[in-house]
């Protein structure tokens, strides 16, 4: 029943429910695909079919919740990520190697981001003026936990390539390890204090459109932090809504880097790179 659904439906788009028992069918009959999981919920994957390279939704409905499965062919041309514009290499504008040396100190790459952005290097530069300034160590709050702060607003924006960037930063500049595996349980962990929470919580409430920050939410926020540390954490959450912003309409390509630490850390959650990796959901389903 299951390779007769599959075949029958294969070639055009459609909405195509798949039982945990059909999925397990399916995949020993057909060894060439890869069958990949996402916890995220009410939300179908568009993948490429392989045989036909045509686009085509799967919901898997079982185990009484949204459990999404993709079908994929790995290796196949038509599933490589395509930015809008394409990144340039670093050597092409000379006046940046400042610049991106600077970057590659906060990420350990250039990022695809700047890269495209620099036709434009004088928007590079400010850009990296502006991240100098936000990010400074000497602020008054950890430019690690700024990092973080970054993450859930781009989370709250959508944003996949910012999701995963943000924790390689955050890693680098000096956040426990022990924080970024209690990212989901932030809440109750008892790596968060109740002043993070606050300041996670503002962020996922600045990040959001539209926006979610509240009187309470100010209030509870100003029972941790003074005047000048509350600029510093929505100066983080500003800095990387235009960096959201930015990737997600070029849908810069993703690096390994990050890539591989969303897929670590972000899966769990729903994270798969969208339409920053091979395979993953564009959004536009």
């Amino acid at each position: 029943m299951a390779l007769m659904r599959f075949a029958g439906q294969w070639k055009n788009p459609c909405h195509w429910p798949l039982t945990l028992f059909e999925a397990k069918t399916l995949r020993p009959r057909f060894p060439f695909l890869r069958f990949t999981f996402s916890s995220q919920t009410n939300r179908a994957v568009r993948t490429l079919a392989p045989l036909y390279r045509e686009a085509i939704k799967l919901q898997m409905a079982g185990a009484g919740c949204g459990m999404l499965w993709r079908l994929t062919e790995p290796n196949s041309k038509d599933c490589r990520p395509m930015a809008h514009l394409e990144p340039l290499p670093p050597e092409s504008t000379p006046e940046l190697a400042e610049t991106f040396r600077h970057f590659e100190e906060i990420l350990g790459f250039v990022p695809n981001s700047l890269l495209t952005m620099q036709r434009r290097p004088a928007i590079v530069k400010a850009f990296g003026q502006l991240t100098a300034a936000v990010m400074d160590p000497d602020g008054s709050v950890n430019p690690a936990f700024k990092r973080l702060l970054a993450h859930f607003a781009s989370r709250a924006a959508g944003c996949q390539y910012c999701e995963a960037h943000s924790l390689v930063a955050a890693g680098i500049s000096g956040l426990a390890q022990e924080k970024l595996d209690a990212l989901w349980e932030y809440q109750t962990s008892d790596y968060y204090s109740e002043a993070e929470r606050a300041a996670l919580d503002f962020a996922l409430a600045a990040g959001s459109v539209p926006n979610g920050v509240d009187k309470e939410l100010m209030e509870r926020l100003r029972t941790h932090w003074n005047d000048e540390q509350i600029v510093e954490l929505l100066a983080a959450v500003c800095l990387y809504g235009f960096l959201n912003r930015w990737n997600d309409s070029m849908a810069t390509d993703l690096e390994d880097r990050p890539r591989e630490l969303g897929e670590k850390l972000l899966s769990r959650g729903g994270w798969d790179g969208g339409k920053h990796v091979t395979g993953g959901d564009d959004g536009t389903s």
